[in-house]
């Protein structure tokens, strides 16, 4: 059965006659597909030819859900002059992200990133009548679960968008020439981010959970730790943004020992040295979230407070906190005839990834959550050895 618009524009659609046993019949008229648009923008559509196309049908009206014909492609616009290249939906269970360039009264190419997905849903249960459903969601998503406002910019461009606390919002490259990399830093108004820098650039596509730390305008021993955790729903990649919890962070180091304190960085990161004392812990959050993710560590004999000596100059060790179930054993010569063993190992406790460094082998098995077992831990342990 064919229909037009009010612009004149074609539309197809079919029609199933069921005959029913006492008397009478159904009549069901149904379309071959069904477009929902879940994004920002009023989109154009087009059934897709060697040109541009044909514009569907409906479009001239306010619509929630827009009808088309049977096409095994269309494209898609931002506005009549802007289009995406051909998009299969021929049959269901498609996934596919897609791109449009515009250009923006500023002069500058911008790049909108879309999801495409198709679906089948049944329209009449008894008589098994599906409709195909093409949904166009934003490819970006931004989620900030924090109770600070988020700003985001483009890496090697100024302009920025703000997200208020609980809040989500698209994501869209505002430069297509510029490298596809954001930059994030927190504040606490919408018009006050002179407390903390920007982060490193990050990618959005690196699925997973990581912590980064943006440094402290002024005092630059300080650091925010921003978690960022990067899901897929339904084709988006949806970024959440929050401040790290302390209590339980994603990385933490722990240093058990008693006679060896730690300086610690990120490999490639050597002007961004910390230490930990004896009988101390941090949570840990990558400088340079493009730089190698492996940490380093030097080790000092004695308390940060009572001047350690640098007894290993030469020595650096090496770990990957996301490699679990290492065990590593360090020979350390305080004198020709006395030296220590350090015990370092990975292990995680829930999701939170943890660097031991103990003076005892039975810490490999120590329960991080045991606290009495730290607690006379800490009091007893006295360990020496000669070779």
């Amino acid at each position: 059965m064919s229909f037009t618009d009010r612009a004149n524009l074609p539309f197809k659609a079919y029609v199933k006659v069921v005959t029913r046993k006492k008397a009478g019949c159904s009549f069901y008229i149904y379309a071959h597909g069904c477009i929902l648009n879940k994004t920002e923008y009023k989109l154009v559509f087009y059934y897709s030819s060697a040109t541009r196309g044909q514009l569907v049908a409906g479009q001239l009206a306010e619509y929630e859900a827009l009808m088309i014909s049977k096409r095994p492609n269309i494209r898609v616009g931002i506005d009549f002059n802007n289009a995406s290249g051909q998009l299969p939906i021929s049959s269901a269970g498609i996934t596919t992200a897609f791109e449009i360039e515009r250009l923006e009264s500023n002069g500058l190419l911008k790049a909108y990133q879309f999801i495409l997905n198709t679906s089948l849903s049944l329209v009449v249960q008894d008589e098994y009548i599906y409709t195909k459903i093409i949904t166009i969601a934003p490819y970006f998503v931004f989620y900030n679960i924090s109770d600070m406002y988020l700003e985001i910019i483009q890496e090697e461009f100024d302009l920025s968008l703000l997200i208020n606390p609980n809040e989500a919002r698209p994501w869209h490259w505002p430069d297509a020439s510029k490298p596809r990399l954001v930059l994030i830093r927190l504040g606490n108004t919408p018009n006050d981010f002179s407390e903390w820098n920007w982060s490193t650039p990050i990618e959005l596509n690196d699925y997973g959970i990581t912590t980064v730390n943006c440094r402290h305008k002024r005092r630059k021993r300080n650091y925010l730790m921003i978690k960022i955790t990067r899901t897929v729903v339904e084709g988006t990649i949806v970024t959440e943004i929050q401040k790290e919890f302390e209590e339980d962070p994603i990385y933490r180091l722990e240093n058990y020992s008693k006679y060896f304190s730690m300086q610690y960085w990120q490999k490639g990161k050597d002007t961004d040295k910390e230490y930990l004392n004896i009988l101390s812990q941090v949570s840990f959050g990558w400088i340079d979230y493009n730089s190698p993710r492996v940490l380093q560590v030097k080790f000092y004999y004695g308390a940060l407070n009572s001047c350690p000596v640098d007894i290993m100059s030469e020595e650096v060790h090496e770990f990957s906190l996301d490699q679990l179930d290492q065990r590593k054993e360090i020979k350390v010569s305080l004198t020709k005839k006395v030296g220590h063993i350090i015990y370092v190992s990975t292990v995680t406790d829930g999701y939170t990834k943890i660097l031991k460094v103990s003076d005892v082998q039975s810490a490999f098995d120590m329960n991080t959550k045991d606290e009495k077992l730290k607690y006379n831990y800490f009091l007893n342990v006295v360990f020496e050895v000669m070779w």
